[in-house]
């Protein structure tokens, strides 16, 4: 009997156990999603193929017992995962090591406190496939620096009020190595300060949107950085509806972002101002 209930339950825990992490971060109201939504115009080494969900990995018995579960693929299949707050922070933190093909991470929500972003820091290790970061919280000294994996990065003020990014955290972001697409909005800016980003030989577009500079001061970036593609806006009538990135299997059910374009070359990505 103890044979025949090891044969029976052992595929079920397994089943589970593959899916724990995407339980939690689902049950704190975190977003997970198995597609990169937006085309990228820079190489990337491409996930594992996408699991089968529990409608075909389990006898029809077990998915019953699976329930809602068996709606989910495994952690390891999750491309992207979207937090709003310190619990789903935490959540993401604590089971990290399972998400080991996650590609873009948002910590996204006023309610994200300094020390989680720095337990993210630490926990970055887990990720080593995550190249897209997106942040609309309160940045911690020195943690921009710890995010050399980067190749696309936004930066929304966390507050309604302006909030100054000042030369020391441009100076951060421009010892990233890897880093191609930069994003800041609705932070403050001195133009002597965002020079510091000309140290940033991998930096190829760089989007300073509602940042009080001025048309003499984006002329003055544009000189000093020749290689990099410097706008402050962009007209979103003129974008094309974005598609799936080649390779990265279907779209999952939730849909495409609301708010989320790209441009006419793939090129200009514009988030939504809330997720």
């Amino acid at each position: 009997m103890a044979l025949i209930l090891c044969f029976l339950v052992n595929p079920l825990y397994r089943f589970f156990e593959e899916r724990r992490g995407s339980q939690r971060l689902l049950q704190s109201g975190a977003k997970l999603e198995y597609s990169i939504y937006l085309q990228r115009d820079y190489a990337v080494e491409p996930a594992k193929p996408l699991a089968t969900t529990a409608a075909a990995e389990l006898p029809e018995w077990m998915v019953d017992l699976a329930g809602d579960t068996a709606k989910l693929r495994p952690d390891a299949d999750v491309l992207e995962v979207y937090t709003h707050n310190d619990e789903q922070v935490e959540a993401f933190c604590d089971h990290g090591h399972r998400f080991r093909q996650v590609q873009v991470i948002d910590l996204w929500g006023q309610r994200i406190s300094p020390n989680q972003v720095l337990r993210f820091r630490d926990a970055l290790p887990q990720w080593p496939a995550a190249i897209d970061f997106h942040f609309h919280c309160s940045l911690p000294p020195t943690f921009l620096s710890s995010l050399g994996q980067a190749r696309t990065m936004f930066l929304w003020s966390p507050g309604l009020n302006a909030v100054r990014l000042d030369g020391v955290r441009l100076q951060e972001i421009a010892t990233l190595a890897n880093l191609e697409l930069l994003w800041i909005k609705r932070y403050q800016l001195d133009v002597n300060d965002v020079l510091h980003l000309a140290g940033c030989q991998s930096l190829r577009r760089l989007y300073l949107q509602e940042t009080g500079l001025s048309d003499a001061d984006l002329a003055r970036l544009r000189s000093a950085m020749p290689k990099c593609e410097i706008a402050d806006k962009y007209d979103s009538a003129t974008n094309v509806t974005p598609q799936p990135a080649t390779g990265w299997g279907t779209v999952s059910n939730t849909g495409l972002p609301s708010g989320w374009r790209v441009s006419r070359k793939n090129k200009l990505v514009s988030p939504p101002d809330s997720k």
